[in-house]
């Protein structure tokens, strides 16, 4: 984590994404917000010295995903600004901050860092705050359910459509690590393997050094439309 000091930067942030709506008076907790930068492929919650504050993250995208007990790591879902983490560590404290889910960076995010180490009880008693983290917590719940029957639906095709879209950076390529890609969708490397080897036959990736490009840029929807024809 690189700290930002420009303030300048900061309030346009909270004017860009009207944070101070979260808030019955934001001055009380101005003293207390910071930006952040997070270069790719880095963590958050892997240092109990960050789990005292509640991120807003205003730029780049990330991606979380489940440590479960045989070690694999299981995708749950794909971020981009605006969004909020750090509501359970908030609500529960750090003691009880779990150690099952990661935060990865898949591009350079910057994040807007509220340190409620000191003004915890003030948080709790102020109602806007309480209802916006309210609202975070019912929208995630909402979108995982939402997530859990898309992917019981989903073939591995279309599950790997959406990992290549999602990983890939501005100019499209992929170069992530494709193990670790194949154990988060919770499929076979060599499965993987053979889905990549297709779509670069079908015209919607290409091979480049260290990667992948993709070509198509609804990949997502064509994976989709040829599954449905293929049944």
């Amino acid at each position: 984590m690189e700290e930002m000091k420009n303030r300048r930067l900061l309030d346009a942030y909270i004017k860009k994404y009207h944070i101070d709506a979260c808030f019955s008076d934001i001055s009380l907790y101005y003293p207390h917000m910071t930006l952040a930068r997070f270069p790719r492929r880095t963590f958050l919650y892997t240092d109990s010295e960050f789990a005292r504050y509640i991120y807003f993250m205003v730029e780049g995208r990330y991606k979380v995903y489940g440590n479960v007990d045989s070690g694999k790591r299981i995708l749950y879902r794909f971020c981009q600004a605006f969004s909020i983490l750090g509501e359970m560590e908030f609500i529960l404290g750090p003691e009880e901050r779990r150690d099952d889910n990661s935060v990865e960076m898949v591009e350079d995010c910057v994040a807007l860092l509220l340190d409620y180490g000191e003004i915890k009880n003030q948080l709790r008693s102020d109602p806007v705050f309480l209802f916006f983290m309210c609202e975070n917590l019912v929208e995630k719940s909402g979108y995982f359910g939402n997530m859990q029957l898309v992917n019981n639906l989903s073939s591995a095709q279309e599950k790997v459509a959406r990992y290549l879209k999602n990983s890939s950076n501005a100019a499209g390529f992929f170069r992530e690590n494709q193990v670790i890609a194949a154990e988060q969708l919770d499929i076979s490397y060599r499965h993987f393997h053979r889905i990549l080897k297709k779509f670069v036959e079908n015209g919607w990736l290409r091979r480049v050094d260290g990667g992948y490009q993709i070509l198509e840029a609804d990949i997502v929807s064509l994976s989709s439309r040829e599954q449905k024809t293929e049944n």
